[in-house]
C-alpha cells in the first residue's frame, strides 16, 4: 500500500462546438501539464448534437482527452462509464463545466471518494427549456464541494442557490497573452486578410461567437445598414465568425437590410487568429456575458474593441481608455461608436493606439493564464483529501 499525492482531476464538459467555456478548458489544462498533477478532459458527446472540436484540439496538443457518447438527456449507460472512469482510475476530483456535465457528474460520482467542482461559465437563460436546467444546475451546486463563477455577475446569479455562500469563488478566465501579441503586424494581416477574400483598404469589424440571441448580432446589422445609407462608399466589411441556431435568420435580416455585400459570414472558424488579425475592430452587442474570451484575445492582439457593458466587460472596457461602450440594443449608439473609430482612424488614430495599449497593458497584468491556473489550483489543493490506494 502506498499513498498517492498527486491530484487527478476530470474535466467534464457536453460540448456545443468550440467556443469561449472550451477555450477556457483547453488553457488551463495546458498550463495544467506543468504541475504535478493528472488532468483529463472528457466529452459528454451528444447523439442529436455531436461536437468533439475541443477532444481534437486537445489531442493535438498532446493532452488527455476521451469522448463518450450520450443519447438522452439522462443516459445511464453514459453515467455508469463516467462512474467506472472515475472509480477504476482513481480520479481525486470531477470538475464539471455545463448544468449536463454537472448532472451527470454528480450522479456518477454519488458515493465514492471524489471531490466536486463546477465552474459557471454563464448562464445563458436561451429559452424557458435551458433555463429549466439551468435551475436545475443551481440546486445540484449544493452536492459540490466549489463552485466557480467566471465574473461577479455570474456569481451574484448562482448565489441565491447555495445553502452554503462560502463554497462560491470568482475566478477571471485568462489567456496565454504572448499567443496574441504578434497579431497587429502589417504582414500577419495581409495574409489573415488574403484568407478571406478582403482588400487591404478594407475598414474590418469583427463579430465572434454563437449566431444566438445573447450576442446582439442584430444590432450590429441593423448600425451597419444606418450607416451604409449616408455613407455608401464606405469600404466597411463585417465578418461574422461563428455558428449556431439563428444562421438562417440572421442571413435573411442581411438581405432584408440590404448590406450582404458587406457581412461576411465564415460558419464555425476554428482559426481565432486569423479572425483577429484580419479585423480592425472587434465589436460586442452583447446582451448578455460572463467575461468572454474573445475579447481578452481581442485585446491581447491589439484590435480596438466596441462593446456593450453586461457581465464583466466593464471591468476590462474602461470607455475612452482601454475601448468603447455602448447600452445593449442600442443601434444608433453603436452606429455612432463605429463612426468614432472610422474617423480617429482616419484622423486621430493616436487616440485609438492609446486605447489598444492600455488594454494590452491590462490583459497582461490580471488575465494571464497564469494567473487563472494558479487560483485554480489553490482551489483543487484546498478540497483535496489524499488517499490510500493499491
Amino acid at each position: 500500500m502506498k499513498k498517492e499525492q498527486r491530484l487527478k482531476i476530470l474535466h467534464l464538459r457536453s460540448s456545443g462546438g468550440f467556443y469561449g467555456a472550451e477555450g477556457v478548458i483547453l488553457g488551463l489544462l495546458e498550463a495544467l501539464k506543468s504541475k504535478d498533477m493528472v488532468n483529463r478532459v472528457l466529452c459528454i458527446n451528444n447523439f442529436k448534437n455531436p461536437h468533439v472540436e475541443l477532444i481534437d484540439r486537445a489531442r493535438l496538443k498532446g493532452l488527455d482527452a476521451v469522448s463518450i457518447d450520450c443519447k438522452g438527456l439522462f443516459d445511464f449507460v453514459a453515467i455508469r462509464k463516467i462512474r467506472k472512469m472515475l472509480k477504476e482510475e482513481c480520479f481525486s476530483i470531477i470538475h464539471t463545466h455545463d448544468y449536463k456535465a454537472s448532472a451527470f457528474g454528480l450522479l456518477a460520482s454519488l458515493g465514492l471518494k471524489v471531490n466536486r467542482v463546477s465552474t459557471n461559465h454563464l448562464w445563458t437563460h436561451g429559452n424557458i427549456k435551458l433555463r429549466g436546467y439551468e435551475f436545475i444546475e443551481g440546486i445540484l451546486f449544493n452536492f459540490f464541494d466549489r463552485i466557480i463563477a467566471v465574473s461577479d455577475p455570474v456569481a451574484d446569479e448562482v448565489r441565491p442557490f447555495l445553502f452554503n455562500k462560502g463554497k462560491l469563488s470568482v475566478i477571471s478566465n485568462g489567456i496565454d497573452v504572448d499567443g496574441f501579441s504578434h497579431l497587429g503586424g502589417k504582414e500577419e494581416k495581409a495574409r489573415s486578410r488574403m484568407k478571406f477574400s478582403l482588400e487591404q483598404s478594407n475598414i474590418v469589424l469583427g463579430i465572434v461567437g454563437r449566431l444566438a440571441q445573447q450576442k446582439g448580432h442584430e444590432y450590429l446589422f441593423r448600425a451597419v445598414s444606418n450607416i451604409l445609407q449616408t455613407n455608401k462608399n464606405f469600404p466597411l466589411k463585417v465578418l461574422v465568425a461563428g455558428d449556431g441556431a439563428l444562421d438562417k435568420d440572421l442571413k435573411e435580416l442581411v438581405n432584408e437590410l440590404g448590406i450582404s455585400k458587406n457581412i461576411i459570414f465564415t460558419g464555425f472558424c476554428d482559426d481565432i487568429k486569423s479572425v483577429l488579425g484580419a479585423i480592425d475592430v472587434l465589436v460586442m452587442p452583447s446582451l448578455s456575458e460572463g467575461l468572454p474570451m474573445v475579447l481578452l484575445e481581442a485585446m491581447s492582439a491589439g484590435v480596438l474593441v466596441i462593446a456593450t457593458p453586461v457581465g464583466d466587460i466593464p471591468k476590462l472596457i474602461k470607455d475612452g481608455f482601454t475601448g468603447i461602450l455602448v447600452n445593449p440594443k442600442d443601434v444608433a449608439g453603436l452606429a455612432a461608436a463605429i463612426m468614432t473609430v472610422i474617423k480617429n482612424r482616419n484622423n486621430d488614430a493616436e487616440s485609438a493606439l492609446k486605447m489598444v495599449r492600455n488594454a494590452k497593458d491590462l490583459v497582461k497584468k490580471e488575465y494571464s493564464v497564469e494567473s487563472m491556473t494558479q487560483k485554480y489550483i489553490e482551489i483543487y489543493t484546498l478540497i483535496f483529501n489524499p488517499r490510500i490506494v493499491s
